[in-house]
């Protein structure tokens, strides 16, 4: 819920504001699911991390938090950028592929009005290029599984990915996860998804 103190704002500076603080929401949750929900009448905006991990057995996983991410929040859109920390855990393309169609199902059924955009896994660097072979395996997948089930695919690697197949130098310090240059393309993306 927006505090009483932001009420103040114009109404041109508040919906600046909300979405701002939707995209702080969406990019800080980083490389997991996160659900959003943008109420501008309702002056209520909320975001949560549904998790790191495809396999319904996973109790830490996306799954196991579809209630209080997507369901019980009225989100209207999703956004899900979920597979490099499988893919780090060791789990194949075939297992998270089975993982995220759960997913998506569940969705599909229990909020056929939401709004779900499947984000591509972003490509890697250095130590952590090992894993872009499957990466791009697993997005081939995503791609296939979002027309499948009527939802964009936000292909981000394909913004992020540098001549030699590898995530671009200058959004990453570690060879992982982005920095602040890395989040501009992703953002830029999101708003174009949103119509900001």
């Amino acid at each position: 819920m927006i505090r009483s103190d932001n009420a103040h704002l114009v109404q041109g500076q508040r919906a600046s504001w909300l979405r701002r603080t939707l995209l702080a929401s969406v990019l800080a949750f980083g490389l997991s699911g996160c659900a959003i929900d943008v109420i501008e009448q309702g002056s209520s905006i909320g975001g949560d991390v549904s998790g790191n991990a495809l396999p319904a057995d996973d109790k830490r996983g996306v799954l196991a938090r579809m209630d209080e991410s997507v369901f019980n929040c009225a989100a209207t859109d999703v956004f899900l950028m979920i597979g490099i920390n499988d893919l780090g855990s060791g789990r194949t393309p075939d297992v998270m592929e089975r993982g995220y169609r759960q997913i998506l199902e569940r969705i599909k059924q229990e909020a056929p009005r939401v709004r779900v955009h499947v984000e591509s896994v972003l490509p890697c660097r250095g130590n952590y290029a090992k894993h872009n072979a499957n990466v791009l395996d697993f997005n081939a997948r995503l791609q296939k599984l979002a027309t499948e089930f009527g939802y964009d695919y936000l292909d981000l690697h394909a913004l992020m990915v540098d001549d030699n197949g590898e995530l671009k130098a200058e959004f990453t310090n570690d060879g992982l996860h982005l920095n602040a240059a890395g989040y501009a393309p992703w953002q830029a993306e999101v708003e174009r998804v949103m119509g900001w």
